[in-house]
């Protein structure tokens, strides 16, 4: 009898311990250092956010980061409704109703300004203009001016093609809210695949002007990103309330001079400690400012310098 009731008493047991088990794997195998982990990033910053990935990988050898480079359209959809996307990277903070769908749908996020960069104007080098005030800009893109004469009446060159990277990207929407206000677009404006591609084009037409962000350009210490950077030439920018015609870079993004400036942000989706949330804290601590800040962009956080003084 007794052989009879641990033999019964097994049969209950044994689909309790393999339903269990089988509870146990839905649990997350993620950590700060270990695991894998989907993020999706604003093709604007890829280079950036490619180098943190890279520092990331290799400091945390059993980390794996998929990340997706997209329009910013494209990646705001996989923040809201991606629940496999643990974090988003973007050249805009969440808006506070964006916020609060995330919320609605237990996905509590935290957004963290982690750098600025900036918008950035480049030409043919074969173009002997190179400086625009904002004003011209934003009759270029509004089709108001579509001839080159129109910034130099001496110009050879004849139509102004207006060539941002992708459709839905963060670069063509900055300079939509910033200088169109809900306008269209002009019918010389249009988009190509990527920011590299809008390079190439810009290198093949004189008559071009490419809008990229500068953070494919923005690296003197990458060889890659200087390749691209010599096939044009970069506008300098004269904003409504500065002084003179500053270009793109790091010092000028910086004190704000260069009228093109904008933020980037990190949001970490949900609550839960993972892998993303190691990822977020490296970007927005010291050793991911530190790559900002080679990178040509400006930090949010000034990373420490320490200088050690030895008496003799």
């Amino acid at each position: 009898m007794r052989m009879n009731w641990i033999s019964t008493g097994a049969k209950f047991l044994l689909p309790a311990l393999l339903l269990l088990g089988a509870c146990s794997d839905d649990r997350p195998t993620d950590s700060p250092t270990q695991g894998e982990a989907k993020i999706s990033v604003d093709e604007s910053v890829r280079p950036l956010v490619e180098s943190m990935v890279f520092v990331y990988e290799s400091s945390y050898p059993e980390t794996k980061l998929t990340a997706a480079y997209q329009p910013e359209g494209k990646v705001l959809n996989d923040v809201l409704k991606d629940s496999t996307v643990q974090v988003g990277v973007l050249c805009r903070d969440l808006t506070e109703e964006e916020k609060k769908y995330l919320d609605a749908r237990g996905y509590t996020p935290t957004t963290l300004k982690i750098a600025e960069d900036a918008v950035a104007l480049i030409v043919n080098r074969e173009n002997p203009d190179s400086l625009i005030t904002q004003e011209q800009l934003a009759r270029i893109l509004e089709g108001k001016d579509s001839l080159w004469k129109s910034l130099n009446a001496q110009s050879a060159l004849g139509g102004i093609n207006v060539v941002f990277d992708e459709q839905g990207s963060a670069n063509a929407r900055y300079l939509s809210e910033k200088l169109l206000k809900g306008k269209p677009f002009a019918p010389n404006c249009f988009a190509l695949k990527s920011n590299p591609a809008v390079i190439d084009y810009v290198a093949a037409h004189p008559g071009a002007l490419g809008i990229i962000s500068v953070n494919w350009i923005s690296d003197k210490d990458d060889s890659v990103c200087m390749s691209r950077r010599q096939k044009v030439k970069v506008v300098s920018v004269k904003g409504s309330d500065s002084t003179g015609f500053v270009p793109p870079w790091q010092t000028y993004i910086g004190d704000a001079s260069y009228p093109f400036h904008r933020e980037i942000w990190i949001v970490k989706i949900g609550q839960r400690t993972s892998l993303g949330t190691g990822f977020v804290s490296f970007a927005a601590n010291e050793r991911g400012q530190l790559i900002i800040l080679k990178s040509g962009l400006v930090p949010a956080r000034q990373p420490e310098r320490r200088i050690e003084l030895k008496t003799f």
